[in-house]
């Protein structure tokens, strides 16, 4: 339930950069964590004397960075996903700016429900730069958000709603965090409550924009002759494609 400042979090979701963008949120820990994986893979497919529990760890290690790299080829598929389906939502989302006109970048991840912080779909955490009150910030710097969505079903409808809330949270931040202290007690308030008062200018947002993305995922299916194949499927079919390349190498390497 904590994030990184003082502030709770709106849930259902470095310098100024010259123009704002949504981004995958692994992507700077991507890198390391393929070739952390093709390392523990090559482990256990040449040693022999490794003890029972070693063995377990390493499994163990392989798995969580093997989610992680499926997390992060699912995040990239969502983003386009959305972007083919609602281009006007993403496009003012990806450009959006400051009280002051300064651009802010947007950071996604899709997340496996066990790493929530939060029993909620989505989380968007808010919080401002110390003595700015107009300059978002989250664990990626200042100019930045981070939004997190339940691998779920429902996954782009949730990010949908989120950006809802950074849509009218980002350019009325001083306001909207006044309005949050006042509205939401800390201890006292329930953490799915927070964000959707009835007369929450961010959460009426997020309603606008979860319409406006059920309009456009309509009109995007009946334009196909096939439905979309779910986050939840999508994910399983990542994770195994990554991990049988990773073997296949493995297998090639020894010959």
């Amino acid at each position: 339930m904590k994030p990184n400042s003082s502030l709770a979090l709106v849930s259902m979701f470095v310098m100024c950069n010259v123009y704002g963008e949504i981004k995958n949120g692994y992507e700077n820990q991507i890198n390391g964590a393929r070739e952390t994986l093709k390392n523990l893979s090559a482990l256990l497919w040449a040693s022999d004397d490794l003890s029972l529990i070693q063995l377990r760890e390493i499994k163990s290690k392989k798995q969580t960075v093997a989610n992680y790299i499926a997390q992060y080829e699912l995040t990239e598929s969502l983003l386009k996903q959305f972007q083919i389906m609602a281009p006007d939502l993403y496009h003012e989302i990806n450009e959006i700016k400051d009280n002051h006109g300064r651009s802010t970048d947007v950071y996604v991840k899709f997340i496996l429900s066990e790493q929530a912080t939060i029993q909620a779909g989505g989380i968007t955490y808010l919080d401002q730069v110390p003595g700015d009150p107009h300059t978002y910030r989250s664990e990626y710097g200042e100019h930045t958000v981070s939004v997190k969505i339940w691998i779920m079903d429902n996954a782009l409808f949730v990010l949908a709603h989120e950006m809802g809330h950074i849509k009218y949270q980002v350019p009325n931040l001083s306001c909207y965090v006044a309005y949050y202290k006042m509205t939401y007690p800390p201890a006292i308030t329930e953490p799915n409550y927070i964000g959707h008062n009835i007369n929450d200018p961010s959460g009426l947002s997020a309603l606008s924009f979860h319409k406006r993305f059920c309009h456009a995922y309509s009109n995007s299916l009946k334009q196909k002759t096939s439905s979309l194949e779910t986050p939840v499927n999508l994910f399983r079919h990542i994770r195994k494609r990554i991990l049988s390349e990773i073997l296949a190498e493995n297998r090639l390497a020894t010959l």
